[in-house]
C-alpha cells in the first residue's frame, strides 16, 4: 500500500533494502511520464503511468503480468490489498484486487491475478483522482477532487455500493484535496489544500464527521499516524501534531508545531521520536520530543527540490529528488550533514516514493520508467546506454515536468542477481508459489 500502510506511516518492517545498490536488475519502461509510486504484492510490481496505463510488472525479471488502459491519464498511486468479507454465517472469504484512478475522475477495481480482461467494476466521480485509494477491510476509500472542491467516497466492491460520501451530496463541499486519506481505529482522515486547508477527521463505517480543525494552511500531503498521533503538513513550513481521535488536540511531549523555513516539499516520515522532513533541497531530521524550536539532528543536501516523501525500512531512510537520483541515507548518525549510505542516478526526476523490499528498491521517474536498483556482485558488468523511453507509435515521454537540472546519464550497471522476494510470497497457486 502507498507510504507502506493505511496510517500512511512510510515505514516498512521487516525487510531490508540493499546496500549498497550496485545497479538495477531490470527497467521497464512505459509511454509517459510516471509520477505515481510504486507499490508490491506478491512478486509483482504495480505502476500508474500519466500514458493512461496501469502495469503489473513480475519483480523478478521486469517481464509484463498485465496493463489496463483507462483512457485518462494515472497520477495517484495505485492501492493493492485483499477486500475481506464477513460472508454468510461468518464464513468470510478474501478477494486481491487493485484500486486505482484516473485523472477523468473514474475509479477502477480489477482482480489483481486476472491476466485478461479489465476492471470489474468502474465509479465515475464529479473530480480528479490524484490520491492513491485507501484498502481497509472490505471498504475502498477514494477522494475525488475538482479545483475548489473535494469528496470522500467510501466503496464497497464486493457488492458495487457506493457505501457514503462525504459531504454528502447537496451539502456543502469542503476543499479540495491532494493528498490521500489515512486511516486509524476506525477512523478516516483527509486534508485539504489552499491558504485555509483543514483536517477532517471521518467515522469509515458511517461517513459521519468525527472532528475538524481550524484553518492550517495548505495542507498538501497525506497525514501520517504513528503512535496515536496524526501529522498534517502544511507546503508553507509548518507539521502540527493532533492526538488521533481528535483534530485540535494536542499530544503531550510534542511542540505546538514543527517549523521549516523556506517550505515542507513532500510528506515526512517518522520512527519513535525521529521525523524526517523534505525542507527543499534537503532532508531534514528532527528529535519530536526537543523543546529547540530550530534544532535539527541532522541535515542532509541532496542538491535538488524532494518531492518524494522519503521511505524508512531498518534504519535507513530512502527517497528521491528532481535531479533524479535516488539517495539512502542512516535514520540514526552523529553527522550533523547526515550520512550518505548510497545514491544511484535515474535518467529524470524522481517525485514519487520508492517501495523497498529484501535486497532491492523500486524506483519510478519522469522519464516513464520503472527501476528495480539492487546490490552488485563481481559477476556484475557495466555499460549500456540511456534508456530508450519511446515506445512505438509514440514521441516519448515529455520531460519538461517536473523540472529537470540534471542531464547526465543515469547509472548503467546491471547486477545479475534476481530480486530477493522471499518476504512477498505470493498467495498459493499463484506464480508457483507452494
Amino acid at each position: 500500500m502507498y507510504r507502506a500502510d493505511a496510517a500512511r506511516t512510510g515505514v516498512v518492517t521487516g525487510v531490508t533494502g540493499p546496500n549498497p545498490a550496485g545497479g538495477f536488475y531490470w527497467k521497464f519502461p512505459t509511454a509517459d511520464q510516471i509520477v505515481a509510486s510504486p507499490v508490491t504484492f506478491g512478486q509483482w510490481v504495480f505502476v500508474p503511468s500519466t500514458d493512461n496505463r496501469l502495469y503489473a510488472i513480475d519483480m523478478t525479471d521486469g517481464s509484463e503480468l498485465w496493463s489496463y488502459d483507462a483512457g485518462e491519464a494515472l497520477r495517484a498511486t495505485a492501492a493493492v490489498a485483499e477486500l475481506r468479507s464477513a460472508g454468510v454465517g461468518g464464513q468470510g472469504g478474501t478477494r486481491p484486487v487493485v484500486a486505482f484512478g484516473d485523472t477523468g475522475g473514474t475509479v477502477y477495481l480489477r482482480d489483481v491475478f486476472t491476466q485478461g480482461g479489465g476492471p470489474f467494476w468502474s465509479v465515475p466521480t464529479s473530480g480528479s483522482i490524484v490520491g492513491s485509494p485507501l484498502i481497509v477491510g472490505s471498504r475502498v476509500i477514494v477522494a475525488s477532487s475538482r479545483p475548489d472542491s473535494g469528496q470522500v467516497i467510501s466503496l464497497l466492491p464486493l457488492t458495487q455500493e457506493v457505501e457514503w460520501t462525504y459531504p454528502p451530496i447537496g451539502e456543502e463541499p469542503i476543499g479540495p484535496i491532494q493528498g490521500a486519506p489515512a486511516f486509524h481505529e476506525g477512523m478516516i482522515y483527509v486534508t485539504t489544500t489552499g491558504i485555509g486547508g483543514i483536517l477532517y477527521g471521518i467515522d469509515a463505517e458511517t461517513g459521519v464527521p468525527r472532528c475538524q480543525s481550524q484553518p492550517l494552511g495548505d495542507l498538501a500531503f497525506p497525514p501520517v499516524i504513528v503512535d496515536g498521533v496524526v501529522y498534517v503538513t502544511t507546503s508553507e513550513r509548518f507539521v502540527y501534531p493532533f492526538v488521533a481521535g481528535s483534530c485540535t488536540s494536542k499530544p503531550a511531549n510534542r511542540q505546538f508545531q514543527y517549523d521549516f523555513p523556506g517550505g515542507v516539499t513532500a510528506a515526512p516520515v517518522i520512527v519513535g521520536d525521529v521525523m524526517v522532513v523534505p525542507n527543499g533541497s534537503n532532508l531534514v531530521a528532527v528529535d519530536l520530543t526537543s523543546t529547540d524550536r530550530g534544532a535539527s539532528l541532522w541535515i542532509f543536501p541532496s542538491g535538488a527540490v524532494i518531492q518524494s516523501s522519503p521511505v524508512v525500512a531498518g534504519d535507513t531512510v530512502y527517497f528521491g529528488n528532481n535531479s533524479g537520483t535516488v539517495f539512502a541515507v542512516a535514520l540514526n548518525t552523529d553527522d550533523p550533514a547526515g550520512e550518505l549510505r548510497w545514491s544511484w542516478r535515474t535518467g529524470s526526476a524522481v517525485v514519487s516514493s520508492v517501495a523497498v523490499i529484501d535486497g532491492v528498491v523500486f524506483v519510478t521517474s519522469t522519464n516513464g520508467i520503472v527501476y528495480a536498483i539492487g546490490e552488485a556482485t563481481e559477476a556484475d558488468t557495466t555499460g549500456g546506454t540511456v534508456p530508450d523511453t519511446t515506445q512505438p507509435g509514440t514521441t516519448g515521454p515529455d520531460t519538461t515536468v517536473p523540472d529537470t537540472t540534471d542531464t547526465t546519464e543515469p547509472d548503467m550497471t546491471t547486477t545479475t542477481q534476481v530480486p530477493v522476494v522471499t518476504t512477498l510470497i505470493p498467495p498459493p497457486g499463484v506464480g508457483g508459489a507452494q
